[in-house]
């Protein structure tokens, strides 16, 4: 996938998103591993733990609840991810695509150390 195509695909209003699309524009590494398909409720148990451990640590995170509601909806749904990093490295990104990155479903951001 392309910087621009998935630029476009992060053309949301959730908080993450933007922050994600703007690290992308200003030329933050970015990975989409369309290749390879988890089912969202093994991400949401996974995400839901880093929601937890996050908050108990005092980690800033952007839209992770909102990413847990989203994949616990989608159930045995195969999804691809994709990760943005900040150029800075400050913030990285999880992007949760349908296959074939068509569709971005979910985007949550974790401030890094």
């Amino acid at each position: 996938m392309d910087r621009e195509a998935l630029a476009e695909l992060l053309d949301r209003p959730s908080a993450a998103c933007r922050a994600a699309r703007v690290a992308l524009r200003r030329g933050g590494e970015y990975r989409v591993w369309d290749d390879s398909r988890v089912p969202a409720y093994r991400l949401a148990s996974t995400y839901r733990s880093r929601l937890r451990n996050t908050e108990r640590r005092g980690v800033e995170t952007l839209d992770l609840r909102d990413t847990v509601e989203t994949l616990d909806q989608l159930g045995n749904e195969q999804l691809a991810l994709g990760q943005v990093v900040a150029p800075e490295g400050a913030w990285a990104f999880v992007l949760f695509l349908r296959p074939g990155c068509a569709e971005l479903l979910a985007c949550t951001g974790v401030r890094r150390r």
